[in-house]
C-alpha cells in the first residue's frame, strides 16, 4: 500500500537539500539525512506547522513523498 506524506526542506547556498528534524524539546534542526525528517500526514498540517514554527524564515519548501508499506 502506497502512503503519501510531507516534509519540510530547504536548500543550502551550494544547492544541497536539508530536511527539518525534531530537536531537543520543541526545537527543530536541519539535517542532510532525509530519514531523520519530521513527517506530516497532510499538506495542511505541514503548512500550519511551518507557519507557526518559522516566524521570519520563509526560505523553506514542502516536499511530498510516498512510502510503500
Amino acid at each position: 500500500m502506497n502512503e503519501v506524506f510531507f516534509r519540510i526542506t530547504m536548500k543550502t547556498q551550494s544547492g544541497k537539500k536539508l530536511y527539518l528534524k525534531a530537536g531537543v524539546g520543541k526545537s527543530c534542526e536541519w539535517d542532510f539525512n532525509k530519514s531523520e525528517a519530521i513527517w506530516f500526514e497532510t499538506l495542511n498540517q505541514t503548512k500550519k506547522f511551518a507557519d507557526t514554527y518559522f516566524k521570519n524564515f520563509k526560505n523553506y519548501s514542502i516536499e511530498e513523498f510516498s512510502i510503500n508499506f
